[in-house]
């Protein structure tokens, strides 16, 4: 007898080591980090060049993208 589930498949959620979480970083470890000033960072996030999220008054760069980026790699 069929329960009514039983042709359900079940999904398993992905591990740390399956999914790359990327490194977020302010304005001002970002621009410590890669040498460049504050005031440039501020500027490619003001024109939406960089990957970038606002969490609450701060700005969150993706660091990795952010070098791909300065590296010519869009």
């Amino acid at each position: 007898m069929d329960t009514p589930h039983s042709n359900v498949t079940t999904l398993n959620a992905p591990t740390a080591a399956e999914v790359a979480i990327p490194r977020m970083t302010t304005i001002r470890e970002t621009a410590k980090t890669t040498g460049i000033s504050e005031y440039a960072v501020r500027k490619l996030i003001k024109k939406n060049e960089v990957v970038y999220v606002k969490a609450g008054a701060k700005y969150l760069v993706n660091l990795d993208r952010f070098v791909d980026f300065l590296n010519g790699q869009n």
